[in-house]
C-alpha cells in the first residue's frame, strides 16, 4: 500500500491531517532527485511538528520519507528515517507488525541498520513470546526472500525468542507452522544468514536442520557445501566454527565420506 492508504488505514480520525502531509512529501520526493539533504531537511522538520502535535502518525509518515530518499540513492538519510520510525513506533502503540516487515522491504537494498539486532526484543515487549517469535520469523523469512544482505542478527533473535516462547523450530504439530519454520530455514540458507549466524543459533536450529538435511536434498548439498563463519579471527574461533559444521554434518548423516 502506498503512504495515503497505510496512513488512513491506521488512523481514519486523521484523515484531514494525513491529506495535508500529501503535497509536502511529494514535492520533497522531487526535490531530493537533485537536492536529497535539503528534501530530508525539510522531511524533518515536518516530522518534528508530527512528534510535538500527532506522534501516532510519525512511523507511517517516517517510513514514507526512508523510502523517498532510498529511491533516490540517499541510503544514510533513509537509514536515519528508518530508525526513527522504529523508535516512534515503540512510543505510540500498538504497531501494525505487518506494516513493519514492509517498512524493512522500502530500506536502500544494501542496508542492515542497527535496529535490525534490537528488533526481537521490541517484539517481545510488545507482543506475547509466540507471537513474538511468528513475526520475527516472517520479518527474516522475508528480508532473506528478497534477495538482502545477510542478516545474522535477525537470525539471533529468532533464537532468543524460540527460547523465550519454549519452542522448537520445526518440531510442531501446527503443520502450518512446521512449514513456516522450514521456509525460513531456506530462506537463510540462500541469502547467506545461516552461514554467518552465531553458535546458539545453530544450536536452536539444529534438530530442524537435520530432518531437512536428510528429507530435502537440496538442503542437504547446501549444509554440505556451508562451513559457519568464525565468530571471531582466531584460531578458538575457527575451531568452533569447524566443529559446529561436522556436528551439522553428523547431524544429516553425511560423514561417510570424511571419515
Amino acid at each position: 500500500l502506498g503512504f495515503l492508504a497505510r496512513a488512513l488505514n491506521r488512523h481514519p480520525a486523521h484523515r484531514d491531517r494525513v491529506v495535508a502531509l500529501l503535497p509536502g512529501l511529494r514535492g520533497n520526493e522531487t526535490l531530493a532527485e537533485t537536492k536529497p539533504g535539503r528534501a530530508s531537511d525539510a522531511l524533518t522538520r515536518v516530522a518534528d511538528d508530527l512528534a510535538r502535535t500527532a506522534p501516532e502518525l510519525l512511523p507511517v509518515y517516517l517510513d514514507e520519507c526512508c523510502r523517498i530518499l532510498a529511491g533516490v540513492g540517499s541510503d544514510s538519510y533513509a537509514v536515519r528515517f528508518f530508525e526513527r520510525a522504529r523508535a516512534a513506533e515503540a512510543a505510540t502503540p500498538p504497531a501494525d507488525e505487518a506494516d513493519v516487515v514492509e517498512a524493512h522491504l522500502r530500506l536502500p537494498h544494501g542496508a542492515r541498520p542497527a535496529s535490525l539486532t534490537r528488533h526481537h526484543t521490541a517484539l517481545a515487549a510488545r507482543l506475547a513470546p509466540t507471537d513474538a517469535y511468528r513475526w520475527q520469523r516472517r520479518l527474516l523469512t522475508t528480508w532473506c526472500e528478497s534477495g538482502r544482505r545477510a542478516a545474522p542478527a535477525l537470525a539471533a533473535g529468532l533464537a532468543d525468542l524460540a527460547a523465550a516462547a519454549d519452542l522448537t523450530p520445526g518440531a510442531g504439530t501446527d503443520p502450518a507452522e512446521r512449514a513456516a519454520d522450514e521456509r525460513a530455514v531456506r530462506a537463510m540458507l540462500a541469502n547467506g544468514t545461516l552461514e554467518a549466524a552465531a553458535d546458539p543459533v545453530w544450536t536452536a536450529l539444529g534438530p530442524l536442520l537435520d530432518r531437512l538435511g536428510r528429507e530435502d536434498p537440496e538442503v542437504r548439498r547446501a549444509l554440505v557445501l556451508l562451513v559457519p563463519e568464525p565468530a571471531r579471527d582466531s584460531a578458538k574461533a575457527k575451531a568452533a566454527a569447524a566443529a559446529r559444521a561436522v556436528t551439522t554434518l553428523a547431524g544429516i548423516g553425511a560423514t561417510a565420506p570424511f571419515t
